[in-house]
């Protein structure tokens, strides 16, 4: 059993279709989002659902968690902790504000706990959209950053309920 003194940890499961229609779809939405606010230097590499888990687990317990209760192994996958590795790449992380009542994360705490898995405190449920910059652009220029992080607070979450945090690499 994990110690309660310890201190918290924190894991984000990234959970992804393999389904190619679907992931071509998915990058279709934002692409389209994407032109229609400017940002054609951008492009979406993939959209995929995100689980933040807070808590005091055992080492083995996010991969079990991943693959239990929140991938669907025939058409999904899932990476842990991931982050963007080559330049020119980025990840923008839509999540509930502190303070919003977040349902999904609620019931993945409670589903959880049906698997014997003890210590996770929070779970929070979010989206994550990969994008890259074009081909000919070697990293992401700091002014595109912004605009991109403008565009999302407009066109892709509710700004009262929800925050974007970008990550790069």
């Amino acid at each position: 059993m994990p110690s309660l003194t310890a201190a918290a940890r924190t894991v984000v499961i990234e959970v992804y279709s393999t389904d190619a229609l679907e992931m071509a779809r998915e990058k279709a939405l934002v692409n389209a989002v994407f032109r229609r606010g400017g940002l054609k230097a951008l492009a979406c590499q993939r959209v995929c659902r995100i689980y933040q888990l807070t808590g005091n687990w055992l080492d083995q317990d996010p991969q079990r968690i991943a693959k239990e209760l929140l991938c669907d192994a025939v058409v999904e996958n899932f990476a842990i902790d991931a982050r963007p590795e080559l330049k020119g790449r980025l990840f923008a992380d839509i999540w509930y504000k502190p303070g919003v009542t977040d349902p999904v994360g609620d019931s993945v705490v409670k589903a959880i706990a049906s698997l014997s898995i003890s210590g996770v405190r929070s779970a929070q449920a979010g989206k994550r959209v990969e994008v890259r910059a074009a081909s000919s652009v070697k990293s992401v220029p700091s002014g595109l950053v912004r605009k991109l992080a403008g565009l999302l607070d407009r066109e892709m979450l509710n700004p009262l309920v929800q925050e974007c945090k970008l990550i790069l690499p």
